[in-house]
């Protein structure tokens, strides 16, 4: 019965100084021993994550000639996000750029 009242008190001990020695190591420490210098630098921790910040997309509207069309307004049509000319439905327009696709 006394071991374990005696185990139990040196398991406290000991966890105590263990968890005194990761603080003072997590602060840094500057030793010379025998004329060498020894240094544990402390480590900090952050709890930021860097983010990776996307740049919104937008539609690229290019004026070329004014004309009557509800539609595309005399601009030319890309789809949504990317560089890609689209001809306009209504007025026809870029339709000589796209010889193979009927429209």
């Amino acid at each position: 019965m006394y071991y374990y009242v005696i185990g139990l008190i040196t398991g406290v001990i000991l966890g105590y100084s263990f968890n005194k020695l990761i603080d003072i190591f997590k602060k840094g420490v500057h030793m010379q021993i025998v004329g060498l210098n020894i240094s544990v630098k402390s480590v900090k921790e952050t709890t930021e994550i860097p983010k990776n910040e996307k740049s919104n997309k937008k539609t690229i509207r290019v004026k070329v000639n004014d004309q009557d069309c509800d539609l595309c307004k005399g601009e030319d049509m890309f789809i949504a996000g990317t560089k890609n000319l689209i001809p306009c439905p209504n007025c026809k327009r870029n339709t000589n750029k796209f010889n193979k696709i009927l429209i």
